[in-house]
């Protein structure tokens, strides 16, 4: 058996078919990605930028009057019409009638861990346009830093940090990640992270550690203890489990609801999230954001019932586990590449898993970062000068740079300064990512019966 055949081939055709999807789903239902699962969210004609930042300062806002985060709002309360005179305070010059709006979209329960809430209270003492673009510089620099932890990784380094850099700038997911105000960009370099001291130095625990502190960002990375248990490093699995407890008690007993409530807003975490995301007629979730919308589109059209979708939905996801799984156990190289390999599988197991499958930018993010690092460890990049790829990396950098002096806080993406950057969008990425899949695939088809596989720097 040719170990590189099996190593790549099968993280490149599951790779393909996820990112088929994911741009399938978006060319049927173009703004799929710009709404919630939630029943009752609806967002209004411009779609305000930035919403989900609102959410997490709001949230923010009930940890710091005490007041849960897991219940419906009490508009009877006299500390929810503090809080909500207060958040109209913050959210600055804006026209009444659209702060009315903000106010009354904030409706729901958190559907994020209690720890994530807490991080975002510094936040809460500035006004939205400040705090918004302090916290989007934030996101930047998590976003490149991520990038330089992963370029350490790569043969010619400075190839791969520039035309990574430049790729990702244009993208689609980071497109989102601003217009959304999404926390990805914090988890994606705790993960990174997590990736670099486990696979650099083999600190475990570290690793383990960091993994349970994203999880209490979002929840999804939960499922890196899946991983380490297949991979069988236990104490990983400590670790994370460890830490995981030492954060809840932490946060237990600083709640300002008391330290029994603090313990209690994870079980109402766990009912919120197996209510919404795990409907009571089906066993385990329709699928990703492209399931989504595919099946929304089939329900529109009439053409399937409803509870044959879900269960086709459901045996297509447990394929799809079962496959990685069996890959992630099977695959016994120690290259740096297999690695990373592992790790975007567990990505695209993600996008399968309640309550990750409603967080698929993280997904496209290692999408982009793998597929980059499998195309320049294998493919020869030499006739191309650094100076004009650090050229093009300046230039991508620049852009983000300015979007972030100039980001209109009220226009959304149809709208404003932004789409003028973002000039090609997500398509040409996808483009480029597919093409040097599928060169891949031909070159590790094509290699001889027991040719070694270099796959970069070799860790020990």
């Amino acid at each position: 058996m040719e170990q590189g055949k099996y190593t790549y081939s099968t993280f490149a055709c599951i790779f393909v078919i996820l990112i088929a999807l994911l741009n399938f789903g978006r060319v049927i239902v173009p703004d799929y990605g710009a709404h919630s699962y939630r029943p009752g969210l609806v967002f209004p004609p411009d779609n305000i930028i930035g919403a989900d930042f609102q959410s997490y300062n709001y949230m923010a806002l009930r940890v710091r009057y005490g007041m849960p985060l897991y219940e419906e709002l009490d508009r009877s309360d006299p500390r929810q019409s503090a809080l909500d005179a207060h958040y109209r305070v913050l959210l600055g010059p804006l026209p009444d009638a659209l702060k009315d709006w903000m106010v009354r979209v904030q409706a729901l329960p958190w559907n994020h861990p209690p720890v994530s809430a807490r991080l975002f209270v510094p936040f809460t003492f500035l006004l939205h346009p400040w705090a918004y673009r302090v916290y989007l510089g934030l996101l930047i620099a998590a976003l490149f830093l991520a990038l330089a932890l992963l370029s350490g990784y790569a043969r010619h380094r400075a190839h791969y940090w520039a035309i990574c850099s430049a790729l990702v700038a244009f993208s689609y997911p980071l497109r989102f990640e601003l217009e959304r105000g999404a926390s990805e960009a914090l988890v994606l370099l705790l993960v990174t992270s997590a990736f670099v001291v486990w696979r650099g130095g083999r600190h475990a625990v570290a690793a383990g550690a960091l993994i349970a502190l994203a999880a209490h960002v979002k929840m999804y990375p939960l499922i890196f203890l899946y991983y380490f248990i297949l991979k069988k490093e236990w104490r990983a699995c400590l670790s994370i489990i460890v830490t995981a407890l030492i954060l809840i008690v932490a946060s237990a007993l600083v709640s300002r609801e008391g330290t029994a409530a603090g313990f209690a807003q994870y079980w109402k975490l766990y009912r919120f999230v197996k209510d919404v995301y795990i409907p009571g007629d089906t066993w385990v979730f329709a699928g990703n954001h492209s399931t989504y919308s595919f099946m929304s589109y089939l329900l529109q059209k009439r053409a399937l019932p409803t509870a044959f979708l879900l269960r086709l939905s459901g045996i297509v996801n447990c394929a799809l586990l079962a496959c990685v799984s069996f890959s992630i156990v099977a695959r016994k190289a120690r290259d740096t590449l297999s690695y990373l390999a592992d790790f975007c599988l567990v990505m695209i197991v993600m996008t399968v898993t309640p309550p990750a499958a409603n967080d698929y930018s993280l997904v496209m993010f290692y999408f982009v970062f793998a597929s980059c690092i499998v195309m320049f460890e294998n493919l020869d990049f030499q006739f191309l000068r650094t100076r004009a790829l650090f050229l093009a990396f300046s230039m991508s950098a620049a852009l983000i740079f300015l979007s972030t002096l100039q980001f209109p806080i009220i226009l959304g993406p149809s709208g404003g300064y932004m789409p003028k950057l973002w000039l090609l969008s997500n398509k040409w990425p996808l483009v480029i990512i597919l093409g040097g899949t599928i060169w891949l695939v031909r070159g590790e088809l094509l290699r001889r019966p027991g040719a070694s596989v270099t796959s970069g720097r070799v860790l020990t």
